[in-house]
């Protein structure tokens, strides 16, 4: 086999196994967790905790570097890192069987989805550098604008479907045996995910081969272009985290949203999400203005944080509309991420930069557990719209921080 048929084999198996990475994230990361965790008698506040925890503990990724280059950056040690991350939260479904106290019940949910955050985050930064450094920097484009169809595709098919028999289901006998289900396919996703990955060829990484945790979050900070985008994504993230993190509680508990209609949200996010990806991949990507990817992907997540916050109930006869904007904004901004930051990073820090991110972002989300504290003082559903509006603030501060420090044609050109 030559040198272009074995790079096409790698492609397709590598497609495929982060096409079903990124629809476990999906299911995972959706409505229909925060209604298992509501289904097993957690508290909003513990809700909000376990919710706040996802994101606190990014910062858990400083590690990621230091250990793997001391370990090696094997496929082994990622794909172990990779399974250990999907059974710890898989763990949550045992716990009707493990406890009736609530409060314990709470505490081995938080425990089990902090053990699988911390995991995630640990292993995040070696398969985005695998996967990096496989692809020709022709193809990163055309694969994250395929692999991006493709998941926002097959999640909300299983969500559409999930869902509905989760709310024919939901208040009968038959509710666990729902959620175990819905539980075991995010599995079975992900145990298909590293079948694919272990069968795809793994390069040898490029980083330098010892790295300290000091280095870690202070040497890619020295670099101009890098220092910039690490900056623009942790605002980004901080203020999309604080208000997307009670965004599905809020939906189920307080607008009463069944999870078919959640699902069919998700749905026409999914085909903004197609038409996203075409109309920034073919125009400002493939022409390189990153600002208008910027300034339209920003503009409308924070309209949607602003109608959440303000329409209260009413807020129902726009959701369709905010959907759409939703879906099309976060997928400009993430094909955005998924180029600029490694592109923009010295060659032997690729893995260190996306680890300083994250302990970065990980250290400022920090302060959504103070925000959590919040529900213990109850009129729940004002301090969400409250929370919503914050991050409304905060996308419209984002923007202004785009406008200052990326000048002219925002095409990243690297300092090396």
């Amino acid at each position: 086999m030559d040198d272009q048929k074995k790079y096409k084999s790698n492609y397709r198996r590598l497609f495929t196994g982060v096409t079903f990475d990124h629809t476990a994230n999906s299911l995972a990361g959706s409505a229909l967790i925060v209604g298992y965790a509501l289904f097993l008698g957690l508290s909003e506040f513990a809700v909000g905790l376990f919710l706040s925890l996802r994101v606190v503990l990014m910062f858990t990724a400083v590690f990621s570097a230091p250990l793997f280059s001391r370990i090696g950056q094997s496929k082994l040690a990622v794909l172990t890192t990779a399974s250990l991350y999907r059974l710890s939260a898989f763990a949550i479904i045992l716990i009707p069987f493990m406890t009736d106290d609530v409060t314990l019940r709470a505490v081995i949910f938080c425990v089990c989805i902090s053990l699988s955050t911390v995991f995630a985050h640990l292993n995040y930064a070696p398969m985005v550098n695998w996967r990096m450094q496989l692809l020709k920097p022709d193809d990163q484009k055309r694969f994250f604008a395929q692999k991006n169809f493709v998941v926002l595709l097959i999640s909300a098919v299983l969500n559409l479907t999930l869902s509905h028999f989760l709310d024919q289901n939901i208040g009968t006998d038959f509710a666990y045996t729902m959620f175990a289900i819905i539980l075991s396919t995010i599995v079975l996703v992900a145990v298909l995910e590293i079948t694919f990955r272990s069968i795809t060829h793994k390069p040898q990484a490029t980083d330098k081969s010892s790295i300290t945790i000091k280095e870690t979050i202070t040497a890619p900070m020295k670099n101009r272009e890098t220092r910039k985008v690490i900056i623009l994504q942790v605002m980004f993230h901080f203020f999309m985290n604080l208000g997307t993190m009670y965004l599905a509680f809020y939906q189920i508990q307080y607008l009463e949203m069944s999870y078919l209609f959640i699902a069919i949200l998700l749905l026409i996010s999914t085909i903004a999400g197609m038409l996203g990806g075409f109309f920034f991949g073919k125009t400002a990507i493939k022409k390189r203005n990153f600002n208008l990817v910027l300034y339209i992907s920003i503009s409308m997540l924070m309209l949607v944080f602003i109608a959440y916050g303000a329409m209260g109930n009413y807020v129902l006869y726009v959701v369709p509309v905010l959907s759409f904007l939703w879906g099309f904004g976060a997928t400009g901004f993430g094909l955005y991420e998924g180029i600029v930051l490694h592109e923009t990073a010295p060659k032997e820090y690729k893995i260190t930069a996306l680890s300083c991110y994250k302990f970065y972002s990980g250290l400022v989300s920090l302060l959504l557990v103070a925000v959590t504290l919040l529900l213990l003082g109850g009129n729940n559903a004002v301090i969400i719209r409250a929370i919503f509006g914050a991050s409304a603030v905060g996308m419209g501060l984002t923007l202004l921080y785009c406008r200052f420090a990326f000048k002219g044609k925002h095409n990243h050109t690297s300092e090396r």
